[in-house]
């Protein structure tokens, strides 16, 4: 044999090992994205929200179910803000609504109250939706964390002055609730 033969069949044989090298480099780095577990979670489809906006009721709006003699101050103050309000008063014990009424955010509301205890709810929010929707999907429920007893005692009534308006030391708490418990 030449040493030019020689050198041939060398070069092949570099080639060669050199190929076969690179094939097995492929094929191990293949296997081993295959061997890694691949995890898939269904995908979480948001219900779409789409009832329609509706004109915004007049600032005050009152919707009353009791026909108790309403007797007993209440007044509503909210600071400026673009937020609405949708406050239920519901019966501390049965939980049935007392009233409704709706607020401007900036705007106080007088009224009066049958004597009794009750739940104050919140719901607040930027769009109306009407009474069944309130303020779609962005809708911020909360209710008071204590019991509001209107009361009248010989000739005096006692009400309340509720303040929607967060404050560093506050003494009202608020917990959050779900659109269903509201």
């Amino acid at each position: 044999m030449s040493s030019e033969s020689d050198q041939t069949w060398v070069a092949l044989a570099w080639i060669l090992i050199i190929v076969l090298g690179i094939s097995i480099y492929n094929n191990a780095q293949h296997e081993q994205q295959a061997a890694e577990p691949v995890t898939t979670y269904p995908e979480i489809v948001q219900p779409l929200f789409n009832e329609p906006i509706q004109p915004l009721p007049k600032h005050g709006t009152t919707v009353e179910y009791s026909e108790e003699e309403a007797i007993a101050p209440f007044k509503i103050i909210t600071k400026p803000q673009e937020l609405f309000y949708f406050i239920k008063v519901v019966e501390w014990d049965s939980k049935r609504p007392v009233l409704t009424i709706f607020i401007h955010s900036g705007q106080d509301v007088d009224l009066l109250m049958p004597i009794g205890s009750y739940e104050i709810r919140f719901a607040s929010g930027k769009t109306w939706h009407g009474e069944e929707h309130l303020f779609g999907s962005r809708t911020n429920y909360e209710k008071a964390d204590e019991r509001f007893n209107f009361t009248i005692s010989g000739q005096q009534v006692f009400g309340y002055t509720l303040q929607l308006i967060d404050q560093q030391d506050g003494n009202l708490k608020k917990v959050k609730m779900k659109a269903d418990e509201f």
